[in-house]
């Protein structure tokens, strides 16, 4: 958990200073942690799993547990690039930060639906290079 914890205030502060985040959730199992806030319409898990950083993402409405969307298909949302990695970096923090604003956008309640539907379309896909 202090791996994560220093990570979000290093590197991700400006949800709640910014955006007023509040921690919604949490949990710690063994080296593993997870880590949820919600600001407004959307909703980010921060994770650490095996030694690896994420951060994913959901409609604050109706929020489902196996509902995330990782970085990578959040990036190609809204740059239509292609990311081989969803672990998390300087430069995807950066990313999320300056696109802060365009990706809770995405997931307003006029929005959400259509952009939830081009996820999976991207998650889909995914699959599809990785595995065939």
């Amino acid at each position: 958990m202090n791996e994560l914890l220093t990570y979000l205030v290093s590197r991700l502060s400006f949800l709640y200073n910014e955006y007023d985040a509040r921690f919604v959730d949490s949990r710690v199992r063994g080296p593993d942690a997870m880590l949820v806030l919600e600001t407004g319409n959307l909703r980010l898990r921060l994770v650490r799993d095996r030694s690896q950083l994420f951060v994913d993402f959901q409609s604050a409405e109706n929020p489902r547990e196996d509902y995330w969307f990782s970085f990578d298909m959040i990036r190609q949302l809204l740059t239509d690039e292609i990311v081989d990695s969803a672990e998390m970096d300087d430069e995807k923090a950066e990313f999320i930060y300056d696109h802060f604003s365009t990706i809770a956008d995405a997931f307003s309640a006029s929005k959400r639906n259509e952009t939830e539907k081009k996820l999976r379309v991207y998650e889909h896909a995914r699959a599809k290079r990785l595995f065939g």
